[in-house]
């Protein structure tokens, strides 16, 4: 072979190998251009999705981002929520910054052990107080933050300790009875009260030996608070929590309620049946809902006997003597299931309120167990079971506050009373003396013998209404007077 030859094939070699790396060269970066486009588009729908999902409020694993909301949300005077922070990892960062001492001992816990953990180890529990909405709870965190514990406590304590100059770790709030939380999830009932039956008759056998105060306790499932309300009527309210993935990620929460309110079952008493009034039920209609809530009062009055005929009672109110109940003929004062008086007299439905008697009364008055307002008189009830007018031609009355203020005659003597429905007032009855006639149409004004007076008042005086003498004119005199004066226009230079 000539060397002419040798070389073509040498030349021919070379470009074969250089042919080849060419397309090995090619393959390669189309290949590798290949894997970056994958990683880029692979790249961009991750951001795609964390934005949805931040969108929807869930962080990158699909959990909610505010589930601490309830603990750092506050409300505002113009009734909106109003946070410090967008969500829980800006509340957790200031929490490490500004409470580095909250942090539970360690990862392994059990929710009694936390509880627990507040009387043994004060000083790793916090305080967050909200002071518009008067609401405080006591936190901690574990140690690598990833769970955070707390419950309601007492806003008047920590309102109290900072009256006092008493600030952090020295604010000792005492827990509200309810439930401990983790995660913003109710996980379990706290110092709360648990009765093994809620059925009314039951309660109310209870309550007349003695076993049951009358005030809030749970039922056995925990879904059910019952009360003696204010009218002496058992009041319920259901409540039944369910949380998704995205809220419990960790399946923390109870949830052992009852699936429906008892009221609602189908083999409900006859008997109860025409007692429930007030009644509202919402529900979960989808597994998005959180609160299926109910409520009904059962009218059934645990003070009175359990043969007494109720069916004539138009109102009623709880209190510490027993539970007064009206009808058309009289009023009954009853405690514990034993009638303790009666007082007969004609009622109108329409117009008769029960006002609780107020106190430091003077002696002429101290017999006097409750009131009735029936428009134009005050009657009292007396000790005895008599029945006896305290104000008569009432001619002005604020029914629309509380408490009433009456204003009206005893025995000649011009009088202002105050007195209330659901509790007892300070003021004593104030008596003005004797008028020969009032007019309280614009001003507050009273004829006496000798004159016209004005009723003045002073919050600083005892007492704080007082008469003051005008002269010797009519009330029209001194009525245009004062409307003269008040539609003047008086310049100063």
């Amino acid at each position: 072979m000539d060397k002419t030859m040798r070389r073509r094939l040498k030349i021919l070699a070379v470009v074969i190998m250089l042919l080849f790396f060419g397309t090995t060269c090619f393959i390669g970066g189309f290949i590798s251009s290949g894997n970056q486009f994958t990683e880029l588009v692979s790249t961009q729908q991750a951001e795609l999705n964390r934005i949805h999902l931040a969108e929807r409020g869930l962080d990158e694993n699909g959990v909610k981002n505010n589930r601490l909301s309830s603990l750092y949300v506050m409300g505002s005077p113009s009734n909106s929520d109003y946070s410090m922070f967008e969500n829980d990892a800006e509340f957790r960062d200031y929490c490490k910054e500004n409470y580095p001492n909250a942090v539970y001992p360690t990862e392994e816990w059990t929710a009694e052990e936390v509880i627990q953990s507040y009387q043994d180890n004060p000083e790793i529990w916090t305080v967050w107080t909200d002071d518009y909405s008067m609401i405080a709870y006591c936190f901690t965190w574990t140690p690598s933050y990833s769970h955070c514990f707390y419950a309601r406590a007492c806003y008047q304590d920590v309102y109290d300790a900072k009256k006092e100059g008493i600030e952090g770790a020295e604010v000792r709030p005492g827990w509200m009875p309810g439930w401990f939380y983790v995660d913003g999830v109710r996980v379990q009932l706290y110092d709360y009260p648990v009765v093994d039956s809620i059925e009314p008759r039951e309660l109310a056998r209870a309550y007349q030996k003695g076993t049951w105060d009358g005030w809030s306790v749970m039922s056995a499932d925990l879904s059910t608070e019952v009360h003696i309300n204010s009218d002496g009527e058992l009041d319920y309210t259901y409540r039944s929590y369910q949380y998704t993935r995205a809220k419990d990620p960790e399946s923390l929460a109870y949830t052992s309620f009852a699936k429906e309110p008892w009221w609602k079952a189908t083999d409900l008493d006859s008997e109860i049946k025409t007692m429930l009034t007030d009644e509202e039920y919402w529900p979960f209609e989808d597994a998005e809902d959180e609160l299926a809530y109910g409520e009904v009062v059962v009218k059934l009055y645990p003070d009175l006997p359990a043969s007494y005929d109720t069916s004539e009672i138009f109102s009623s109110q709880w209190s510490e003597e027993g539970t007064f109940c009206l009808s058309p003929t009289g009023v009954v004062l009853a405690k514990a299931g034993e009638v303790l008086a009666e007082w007969i007299v004609e009622l109108d439905e329409e117009q008769t309120e029960l006002l609780r008697r107020p106190e430091d009364l003077g002696t002429e008055y101290a017999n006097d167990v409750a009131y009735l307002y029936t428009g134009d008189q005050l009657l009292a009830l007396r000790q005895d079971g008599s029945v006896v007018t305290v104000l008569e031609g009432i001619f002005e009355s604020n029914t629309n506050s509380s408490p009433y203020h009456l204003w009206g005659f005893r025995e000649g003597q011009l009088v202002y009373f105050e007195a209330a429905r659901r509790y007892s007032v300070s003021e004593s009855p104030i008596s003005l003396g004797e008028v020969l006639e009032v007019d309280f149409e614009t001003l507050r004004l009273v004829m006496k013998e000798d004159g016209c007076y004005a009723v003045a008042r002073d919050y600083k005086r005892d007492p704080e209404y007082y008469l003051v003498y005008l002269g010797s004119e009519t009330f029209e005199y001194y009525k245009e007077q004062y409307a003269t004066l008040d539609s003047a226009e008086i310049f100063r230079w």
